[in-house]
């Protein structure tokens, strides 16, 4: 009987009590803030073109993969752009940079109209990356080499590029 009027045996109850109230809060809140797949493709259009300006169109069977990059999804937009978004490889450790990228069809070849960082996993230095996506805009399959890296984060730069690279190979194999 000494074991439950022990001051150890408080506070184990006490902590215990604590545990399962925030991992109940946690659950409740984790669902109430849940973030839709839909919600973040409408996010990533907002972001790119402004808020409700297009619509999905389509959804496109994005199972791509290369050495440098993969595409996780594709959705062809009504306005006739397609936002893909693409995981460059070989970054950082070894890294990846995932962007969301508006292309549309210009003579027939893929041409990137703008990229935005959507994640990113063993990277530093991101936040030098910003000018990075602006050179983006215009990029297509022969001018992506052209892109130059952010000096001091260069091997995240090249995950970025190998991203803009993916996409561009998906959709110009896709036949625009």
């Amino acid at each position: 009987m000494k074991l439950f009027k022990s001051n150890a045996f408080k506070c184990v109850v006490v902590m215990l009590s604590v545990i399962l109230l925030c991992g109940g809060l946690l659950a409740v809140l984790s669902d109430l803030l849940k973030v839709s797949d839909t919600e973040r493709i409408q996010r990533s259009i907002d972001k790119i073109y402004g808020a409700g300006v297009t619509e999905i169109e389509q959804v496109i069977d994005a199972d791509y993969k290369t050495d440098f990059g993969e595409i996780k999804s594709c959705y062809k937009l009504k306005n006739g752009d397609y936002l893909v978004q693409s995981t460059g490889k070989k970054g950082y450790s070894n890294g990846t940079v995932t962007l969301d990228i508006s292309i549309t069809i210009v003579d027939g070849t893929a041409t990137v109209k703008k990229a935005v960082l959507n994640g990113y996993t063993s990277q530093t230095l991101m936040s030098q990356l910003t000018s990075l996506y602006n050179k983006f805009a215009n990029v297509n399959s022969t001018t992506v080499g052209d892109v130059s890296v952010v000096t001091g984060a260069s091997m995240s730069s090249t995950a970025g590029i190998n991203a803009v690279k993916t996409a561009i190979d998906f959709i110009n194999r896709l036949g625009g």
